[in-house]
């Protein structure tokens, strides 16, 4: 996440947040993600739970709503898994070990890679929506040490 999102007005965030959320929800609308008629009713109200409540953003309310809509994603797109490599991330040390970590690649079908974008997108909105409250709580805590 960049340092900018600490930086920038409160109400630009705010906006950013807002219109990412909508134009978030309008693309996952338009996408055919659930694979049963039952999780895309499922899905479609976790779309409005989550990015849109009653013509407002609800990207603003409770982590509930984008977490339930980031699990469903996340299920959606085991079931598009193709396989799973470990794969070292590292380099060999002269000395006799190899420095690094071991990850797990997925190979995903193309519906699934579609769904790792938005699922992307998702994380980043969230994160952004975490500092946009943190930020608000920190200047009510100023205001009332202030006497505002």
């Amino acid at each position: 996440m960049s340092k900018t999102h600490y930086a920038i007005a409160l109400e630009d965030l705010c906006a950013e947040i807002i219109v990412e959320g909508g134009q978030l929800a309008d693309e996952l609308r338009a996408t055919d993600i659930a694979s049963s008629s039952i999780g895309h009713g499922q899905f479609m109200r976790s779309i409005a739970f989550a990015l849109v409540r009653e013509g407002e953003t609800g990207t603003l309310a409770s982590d509930g709503p984008l977490h339930d809509l980031i699990s469903f994603l996340e299920n959606e797109r085991e079931s598009e898994t193709l396989d799973i490599h470990s794969v070292f991330d590292g380099w060999h040390d002269p000395d006799g070990c190899a420095v690094g970590t071991v990850r797990e690649e997925r190979h995903l079908t193309a519906r699934g890679s579609m769904i790792c974008g938005y699922l992307n997108r998702l994380h980043i909105l969230r994160q952004k929506r975490r500092i946009l409250l943190a930020r608000i709580q920190a200047e009510r805590i100023i205001n009332r040490k202030l006497g505002y």
